[in-house]
């Protein structure tokens, strides 16, 4: 096993009063007296109710009762997402914009961030949360203060940082799934000063084992089993009441079976063709496949060094990261024991990134601003071995890629306060991208294909009003920025175009002790939408669809019913989500007669609905504390629905409305510091649809893991 150690530098700005040093030592925002969210969506620490944008926050505590567990989750505690995937790439979703495009240097429209920093690798973006703080969604086009390519959205991830007083957590849990199959995961954090007020350290480790809770008709076996690791450490260095570091290096590696298996959704598979009697899996917990077993192997490490520097009236920020990550998938896309039928039979994807980030801020009570620079590189690759049709193997290289791609954004925004009461933000960004493309075909070196630049303003526009105390009203434009792309394996000189959003947004939010919501309403101009399909040959055709139109609303809100019992909820409706003229969309459609595979065609898509867009998603959450004799008793209950969605453009490749709950009872009893859990994950057994890449082979879907009930003990000092 390849292991390697980074080094990499930044700085993390927060634009309020204080000092630096303060502000790390304190670590995360966290949660004020109100028992509302303190978080940084405009890269200054405010409470949630005053921010002009929607963001949902959700506290490490806060995910751990809601049976959140990894980013995949999300969706049941965050309105208007949809984290779902194609294969092992994660592709989140937010009010309907998303993308499919997996190739080397494209990026998800919902960029995600941990603890500040960029990750562009797709197959890596779905990971656990064992040593999480907060996370913060922010919703709508991120186009000024996180422009890198979030026309969606942004999703934030913040780990617990260091202190100087000596602490920890430990925490194993152990469940079962219906079937019978394990499942296991330890984690632990432990924290403390080695020089008093001067450096102080973390780590936090974790171990998942699960077993493979599907059943494969071939072998008549169990399959699916997950083994995972990851360790994070922290170093915070105070060099003076005005300047302090907080050097971060991390290492993880996930073997995963079940990432690229599952079944042919209504027993499409080009399978058929060759045996028409050939026995394929059903759905539930049933997957098969010949050959080629599938794996999905993901090593990754990287790290940052972060730190703020207070001038007096200015505050510098600066951002310095690396990290590399490498993936290993190999699949039978064809889901039967016939052997081959996927011509996949070992992808790698090594992705190297670097990144730099500067930023300026300072103001008083009436003004604040920020402005700031961002450098970004990116090293994208892919090697896709083929292997014959009709047999098992040797694989041979059949393509190879590789994307670089070199990002240059500068951007500011001014907060003045106009009148008692109104605030206005005004902030601009200017992306410039520069893309290039080199391929080979079987086993030939490199050759270079081409070369590609975009540039693009993104502005962003906000007024909030306070109404009264703790209630705000707001309406924000904004737009959004995703650069345009090469796709891989096409052999293209020819990228796809950048697209673009255009969004309009009002709110209403509110923070009392008892009572928090927030109401939101917007509206999409989506341009030039990039969407990725496969022709008859199984390779990609990766393109700009038409313009689309998106209208909806959301609301969340939290209600404390009595001192030991809160109620909360969210609501995402999106009746409007649509292509508008689009009359030459590339789709997959079965062969006549339903013999099973897909054809490559063009359909009129003029009005047909987005992909990974629900109509409507709603939540509660319900959560009951006591302080009792034997201590405290703690039941919380998280219910979550989805009225479905179109994978695909002609709505073929569907997820049906579904409902999950996960509910737990714990009791921490004395003062000694431990907590016992009994938990329930997807109670109501539901097996949805977790991934979907319908391709010439095969309607390839996979389902979700079915009901696991487990203990957690945690001890905590």
């Amino acid at each position: 096993m390849k292991k390697s150690i980074y080094v990499a530098a930044g700085l993390y700005i927060v634009a309020g009063t204080g000092s630096a040093q303060a502000q790390v030592a304190k670590a995360e925002p966290g949660i004020d007296d109100t028992g509302e969210i303190v978080v940084t969506a405009q890269r200054r620490s405010e409470r949630l109710s005053e921010v002009p944008l929607s963001v949902t926050a959700q506290t490490g505590e806060q995910l751990a009762k809601a049976g959140i567990t990894d980013t995949r989750q999300l969706a049941m505690v965050v309105p208007g997402l949809t984290f779902s995937a194609q294969g092992p790439w994660a592709q989140p979703a937010t009010r309907g914009v998303s993308s499919t495009a997996n190739s080397p240097g494209t990026d998800t429209n919902v960029a995600v961030y941990l603890d500040g920093v960029y990750q562009p690798n797709q197959v890596g973006n779905f990971f656990e949360l064992p040593d999480v703080s907060r996370i913060e969604v922010l919703r709508g086009p991120q186009g000024t203060l996180f422009g890198r390519n979030a026309t969606g959205g942004a999703i934030q991830v913040f780990t617990q940082a260091p202190s100087f007083d000596l602490g920890g957590r430990a925490q194993v849990s152990g469940g079962i799934f219906k079937g019978g199959a394990l499942h296991l995961n330890t984690t632990g954090f432990v924290t403390g000063g080695l020089v008093p007020e001067k450096i102080a350290a973390s780590i936090s480790a974790s171990y998942t084992n699960r077993d493979g809770y599907n059943h494969n008709i071939v072998t008549d076996r169990r399959f699916g089993k997950l083994e995972s690791w990851q360790t994070r450490g922290k170093l915070l260095f105070v060099a003076s009441d005005d300047a302090s570091f907080t050097l971060t290096g991390f290492y993880s590696k996930k073997d995963d079976n079940s990432a690229q298996t599952g079944f042919p959704f209504n027993g499409n598979t080009l399978a058929r063709q060759f045996d028409p009697t050939v026995d394929y899996p059903r759905g539930g917990s049933e997957i098969g496949f010949g050959g080629i077993q599938p794996t999905t192997v993901v090593e990754a490490y990287g790290g940052s060094l972060t730190g703020d520097i207070d001038l007096g009236s200015i505050k510098l920020n600066s951002i310095t990261a690396y990290s590399h990550v490498n993936a290993i998938v190999n699949g039978d896309l064809d889901l039967t024991v016939i052997p081959a039928q996927s011509p996949i039979g070992g992808l790698e994807l090594p992705n190297e990134t670097y990144s730099q980030e500067f930023n300026l801020s300072g103001g008083g009570d009436n003004i604040k601003w920020i402005g700031g620079l961002f450098y970004y590189n990116d090293d994208a690759g892919l090697s896709f071995n083929g292997i014959p049709p009709g047999a098992d193997g040797p694989s041979f290289l059949l393509i190879s890629g590789r994307v670089k791609t070199e990002a240059y954004a500068g951007f500011g925004e001014l907060n003045v306060n106009v009148l008692d009461g109104l605030t206005a933000i005004a902030g601009i960004r200017y992306s410039r991208e520069r893309k290039s493309y080199s391929g080979s075909l079987l086993g030939a070196p490199l050759a270079f294909i081409g070369k590609k630049s975009w540039g693009s303003w993104t502005p962003r526009f906000s007024l909030k009003y306070q109404i009264a105390e703790g209630l705000n009203g707001y309406f924000t434009f904004s737009r959004g920025f995703k650069s345009g792309a090469f796709d891989a394996t096409s052999f293209s000189p020819t990228p796809v175009n950048p697209e673009t959003i255009s969004a309009y947004e009002v709110g209403l939010k509110h923070a009392s002790r008892r009572v928090k919501f927030n109401l939101a309403a917007f509206y999409y101009e989506y341009s030039d939408l990039q969407v990725q399909t496969f022709n008859d040959l199984g390779t990609t055709i990766y393109e700009n669809a038409s313009d689309a139109k998106i209208f909806g609303a959301e609301a969340d809100m939290s209600i404390k019913l009595t001192e030991e019992l809160t109620l909360g909820g969210n609501l995402s409706v999106l009746p409007v989500a649509k292509y508008l003229t689009y009359d030459q969309a590339s789709a997959l459609v079965p062969f006549p007669g339903g013999i099973g595979g897909n054809m490559a065609t063009l359909i009129d898509g003029s009005g047909r609905r987005l992909i990974r867009a629900p109509e409507w998603t709603g939540a509660l959450q319900l959560l009951y504390s006591k302080e009792t004799s034997i201590g405290n008793l703690e039941t919380s209950m998280a219910l979550f629905h989805s009225d479905g969605f179109n994978y695909e453009i002609t709505g073929r490749v569907h997820q049906s409305p579904y409902t999950t709950l996960n509910t737990s009872v714990s009791l921490e009893p004395g003062s000694a510091g431990f907590k016992f859990t009994i938990y329930a994950r997807n109670l109501t057994n539901s097996r949805y649809l977790i991934q979907a890449e319908p391709t010439a082979i095969s309607d390839f879907v996979s389902n979700s893991a079915p009901r696991e009930i487990g203990i957690t003990i945690q001890k905590t000092f």
